[in-house]
């Protein structure tokens, strides 16, 4: 079952192609009842000055292959089961990078 602040890695779909999927990790940001909230995270870490860009400070604890950066503004809702049957779950993150997180999210929603 996700819990808040889990990492895990999603398979999503292409804007251009729904067919084609990549998988991508994600941060699930919430959860209530059958439907979560997950936060997309990326591997460009050069556009860190964006004002929605958490860069994680402990990456390679969390489940990650390379230094990565949570974009706060960019959260998607999807019920619990589809993370689950075609997920899985690679980490956590760290107290450290929850509290850079929540700092950054109270200036968006999501």
């Amino acid at each position: 079952m996700p819990r808040a602040w889990d990492v895990w890695f999603y398979p999503f779909p292409f804007t251009e192609d729904r067919k084609l999927r990549k998988t991508r990790p994600v941060v699930v940001k919430s959860v209530l009842g059958e439907s979560c909230t997950v936060l997309y995270v990326t591997s460009v870490v050069e556009k860190q000055d964006f004002p929605d860009f958490v860069l994680l400070q402990e990456w390679w604890n969390e489940g990650l292959s390379k230094p990565s950066a949570v974009r706060c503004f960019r959260g998607l809702a999807m019920p619990v089961a589809e993370l689950r049957r075609s997920g899985r779950r690679v980490g956590v993150l760290s107290p450290v990078d929850r509290v850079d997180v929540i700092h950054r999210l109270g200036r968006f929603s999501v």
